[in-house]
């Protein structure tokens, strides 16, 4: 996990992850977003579908409206890392960090979109 640079959820720790532009070939928009937010190369082959989610904040956006609430449908993935990863991009996060499961849905510090990924699949502490 990173913890956000940037609204929305600024401040919390958060998976990495990014939005698809406009025109954007899903393919392409995966490989640009896993180089972004770890700096490596990825490609969607080596995931494995995570499922979709909602994320919904009340007063955050990238206009800085208060009045106007960001809405994301959000695609995961699961990635298994084979290499270590030494120089993490700082665009996006602040600092990175591991955790196990039981130290995600406890912490408070960790942003509740976050900690839904693993509720809704405890596979992922196997």
């Amino acid at each position: 996990m990173g913890r956000r640079n940037n609204s929305p959820a600024k401040g919390y720790w958060f998976v990495p992850g990014g939005r698809i532009l406009k025109d954007e070939n899903f393919d392409v928009a995966f490989k640009r977003i896993a180089e972004d937010e770890t700096g490596l190369a990825m490609d969607l082959g080596s995931s494995i579908f995570h499922g979709v989610y909602q994320h919904m904040y009340p007063g955050e956006n990238f206009a800085d409206d208060p009045s106007f609430n960001t809405h994301y449908i959000v695609i995961a993935y699961r990635i298994k890392l084979i290499t270590k990863i030494m120089n993490l991009p700082k665009k996006q996060h602040s600092n990175y960090r591991w955790a196990p499961v039981h130290e995600i849905l406890s912490d408070p510090d960790i942003h509740q979109n976050t900690k839904n990924y693993f509720i809704m699949h405890r596979s992922f502490s196997r």
